[in-house]
C-alpha cells in the first residue's frame, strides 16, 4: 500500500494514514513527536508504557515513508497476532518464522521483493542468516523498529543476547531510520540500548510511565487461596486475566484449584510442549472469561487490549519486571486492577535463582538490588504509584488515588519511628561523599552503634530500614555508579529536623512476630472504586452494548480471530453511546478506519437501529 510518492514527508500525511487506516482522529501524548523523528529519517528511542500507543509510532510512519516497514518482534505469538491486527485493517503484513513452511517462506519473500508487502515482521535469530540480510536488500525498508528493546540491554530485565547483534541492521542500512521502543528502561539501559543498536545519534523520547487506569494493590501472602478469591470475587465471568506464579508447580496447583472453583484458568510455562502453550494461549487470545496462570514464560506474547485484572502471587524481580507485567492489564484504557500478594522470602528465592549467570559479579549485584528496590515497593509506606514513577525519574503526585496505600490499607497502630535511624544512615553516606554501597553503609553504622556486623538478623533490619529510605525518596542508587547510594533533596527536611519518617513496622522486630497489616478496608475500597469506574465506563442503553458485544463475538468466531481485532471495548460503549447511523458518522467512531467500516458498518448500524 503505496500511499504517498514523493520523499518530502509530512504529519499531515501521517494524520491521514492515522485517521483513515487506524481510524484515530489524533495522536495521543508523545507520539508525534516520535513519529516525526521517523519521517524526518533520524533514529529515536521511544519509551511509553504498556497500552501508550507505540505500535503507531512505528506503524504509521512506516506506512507514509516508501518501502516496507520492518519490525524485529521477540516472540513468534506476539508477532503473529500484530499481523493479524493489521490485516484486519486492510493492510498487506507477514512474517517469517519457524511456523512457516519452505513454500510459504518463498511466497513471503517474493511478496516483499516484488514490493507487495506494507509490513514484514522477523525474530531477531532470523537476522543472524545472511539470506535474511541478502533478502532485506532487494528492496527499500521505510524503517527498521525493533520492539521490546529492553531486550537488548544486559541490564534490562529480560534480557536477550540474539538482540546484541541486531547491531547489524544498522551497518547494512545506515540510511534507514531505525526505531527502538519498549514500556520500561532506566537510564542504564536507556543508554545501553542506544549504544548496542549503534543509534549514537538517537533521540530519546518518553511520556509519562503512569497508567492511571490501573489500580495498584499489594498485600502480605497470608492464604493466598482465601486472598485469591476474594480478589477475583469483583469481577465478572466474562472479565479475562493473568496470574503469575514463580515457579511451574505453583502454576500447576493455582491453575488447578481455580477449575475446581468453576473458573475457566490454564496453566502456562516453558515445561508444557510447546503445542499445548499454543492451545492455551489461543484459547486466551480468542475467548472471553479466560484466565492464564503462568510463570513469566507467558509474557510479552499479549496484545490483547481488554485484560482486566493481573495478579501476582509470587514477587516479581525487579520494578521494571512488576510494571510490565501489571501493564498488561487495561491497554485499552478502561479501569483495571493488579494485585500482588508477597512474602521477605520471595527475595531470597529470586536471589538464588539470579546466582548462577554468566555475566560476572558486577552484574550480579545488580540483580540483587533490583530484588531489594522490589521489595522496598511492597514495603513502602509511600503511594504504590509514585514509589514506582519515581523509580523511572519522573515525579509525581504523593497521592494516586488508586492505589492499597492511598486506599488507606495501613493500620497507623503498627507505624514506627524511623527518624533516628534514618539519620544514622544519611549520616554515613554523607560522610562517604555519596560513594558507598548499601553493605557498606550497613557495616559501618553497625560498627559505630558496636554492634556484630554478622549478625544476619541485624543486617536483615538494616537492610528493611534503607529500603524504606528508597522508597521514601530519600535515598537513591546511583545509575552511573552503578549501586552506589547518592542523598536526595527529600533527606534535607529530615536532617534538619524539620520532618520525621515512619516505617511499616519495627525493623527490630521479626516480620512473623508483627501483626500483618489488614488489607481488608483497602480490598473494600477497591471494589468499591471499580464499582464506581465500571458503571463511568457504561452507556446509558447497556443492552444495546451488550447486543454489540454479541454480535461481534459472532463475527470474531466466524473469523477465528480475538473479538477486540474487530473492534475494542472502548469502541462499542461508543457506538452505544452516540448511536451512529451514517458511514460518517461511524467513521468518527475512535478506532474505525475505511477497512473497517467497509467490512462491518452495515452490520453494526443496522443493529444499533433496531434496538
Amino acid at each position: 500500500m503505496l500511499l504517498f510518492e514523493h520523499a518530502q514527508y509530512s504529519m499531515d500525511q501521517a494524520r491521514l494514514v492515522l485517521r483513515d487506516v487506524f481510524g484515530h482522529s489524533d495522536f495521543r501524548k508523545g507520539q508525534s513527536q516520535v513519529i516525526e523523528q521517523a519521517l524526518s529519517g533520524g533514529d529515536v528511542l521511544a519509551l511509553m508504557p504498556t497500552g501508550g500507543g507505540k505500535s503507531l509510532c512505528f506503524q504509521v510512519p512506516s506506512l507514509v515513508r516508501k518501502g516496507v516497514g520492518l519490525v524485529v518482534s521477540p516472540l513468534i505469538s506476539l508477532m503473529q497476532d500484530q499481523v493479524e491486527a493489521l490485516c484486519e485493517m486492510g493492510l498487506k503484513a507477514r512474517f517469517l518464522n519457524s511456523t512457516l513452511t519452505y513454500r510459504e517462506v518463498l511466497e513471503v519473500e517474493r511478496e516483499f521483493v516484488q514490493g507487495e508487502l506494507d509490513f514484514l515482521y522477523l525474530s531477531p535469530e532470523r537476522l543472524q542468516n545472511s539470506r535474511t540480510i541478502d533478502l532485506l536488500k532487494r528492496h527499500p525498508l521505510s524503517l527498521i523498529a525493533i520492539d521490546e528493546a529492553h531486550c537488548v540491554s544486559k541490564w534490562g530485565h529480560d534480557f536477550r543476547p540474539d538482540y546484541l547483534k541486531l547491531q547489524l541492521l544498522k551497518k547494512h542500512f545506515p540510511d534507514v531510520p531505525m526505531m527502538a521502543l519498549t514500556a520500561t528502561a532506566d537510564k542504564l539501559t536507556q543508554r545501553d540500548i542506544v549504544e548496542e543498536l549503534g543509534m549514537g545519534s538517537a533521540k530519546v523520547y518518553f511520556t509519562s510511565f503512569d497508567r492511571p487506569n490501573i489500580q495498584m494493590l499489594i498485600e502480605k501472602r497470608k492464604a493466598w487461596k482465601d486472598q485469591l478469591m476474594d480478589f477475583l470475587d469483583q469481577f465478572d465471568e466474562y472479565d479475562t486475566g493473568i496470574i503469575y506464579c514463580l515457579s511451574r508447580r505453583k502454576v500447576e496447583e493455582v491453575a488447578a484449584y481455580l477449575c475446581e472453583q468453576g473458573i475457566n484458568a490454564y496453566p502456562y510455562h516453558a515445561g508444557m510442549s510447546q503445542k499445548i502453550r499454543a492451545k492455551y494461549q489461543e484459547a486466551f487470545s480468542l475467548d472471553e472469561g479466560v484466565i492464564m496462570v503462568a510463570t513469566i514464560a507467558f509474557g510479552m506474547g499479549i496484545d490483547r487490549p481488554d485484560v482486566r485484572f493481573v495478579c501476582h502471587l509470587d514477587m516479581p524481580k525487579s520494578i521494571e519486571s512488576y510494571y510490565q507485567e501489571i501493564g498488561r492489564a487495561g491497554r485499552d484504557s478502561l479501569e483495571s486492577t493488579s494485585l500482588l500478594l508477597y512474602s521477605e522470602s520471595d527475595a531470597t528465592k529470586l536471589i538464588n535463582m539470579m546466582r548462577n549467570n554468566d555475566h560476572g559479579i558486577e552484574y550480579a549485584e545488580h540483580l540483587k538490588e533490583q530484588v531489594e528496590t522490589m521489595l522496598s515497593l511492597c514495603e513502602t509506606m509511600s503511594c504504590r504509584r509514585q514509589v514506582v514513577l519515581d523509580h523511572f525519574d519522573e515525579v509525581s503526585d504523593e497521592y494516586c488515588g488508586n492505589c492499597d496505600r492511598c486506599l488507606g490499607s495501613l493500620d497507623k497502630e503498627d507505624l514506627f519511628d524511623g527518624t533516628e535511624l534514618t539519620i544514622m544512615a544519611l549520616s554515613e553516606i554523607y560522610e562517604a561523599n555519596q560513594l558507598i554501597t548499601s553493605n557498606e553503609v550497613i557495616r559501618r553504622v553497625l560498627q559505630r552503634l558496636n554492634q556484630d556486623s554478622t549478625d544476619k538478623d541485624l543486617y536483615k533490619s538494616w537492610r528493611f530500614i534503607l529500603r524504606q529510605m528508597r522508597s521514601s525518596g530519600l535515598i537513591k542508587l546511583d545509575a552511573d555508579s552503578h549501586f552506589q547510594l547518592k542523598i536526595r533533596q527529600n533527606a534535607l527536611a529530615i536532617l534538619r529536623d524539620e520532618k520525621k519518617i515512619y516505617f511499616s513496622r519495627s525493623p527490630f522486630v521479626k516480620v512473623k512476630e508483627t501483626r500483618a497489616s489488614s488489607s481488608k478496608s483497602a480490598m473494600g475500597r477497591a471494589k468499591t472504586k471499580r464499582k464506581k469506574a465500571l458503571i463511568k465506563n457504561n452507556v446509558t442503553d447497556q443492552a444495546l452494548f451488550e447486543k454489540l458485544r454479541d454480535l461481534r463475538k459472532k463475527i470474531a468466531d466466524r473469523k477465528r480471530i480475538a473479538a477486540y481485532k474487530v473492534f475494542h471495548d472502548t469502541a462499542l460503549y461508543e457506538m452505544a453511546q452516540s448511536r451512529p447511523s451514517s458511514p460518517q458518522e461511524f467513521l468518527s467512531i475512535n478506532g474505525v478506519g475505511k477497512s473497517k467500516l467497509k467490512k462491518y458498518g452495515d452490520l453494526f448500524m443496522e443493529l444499533i437501529e433496531m434496538n
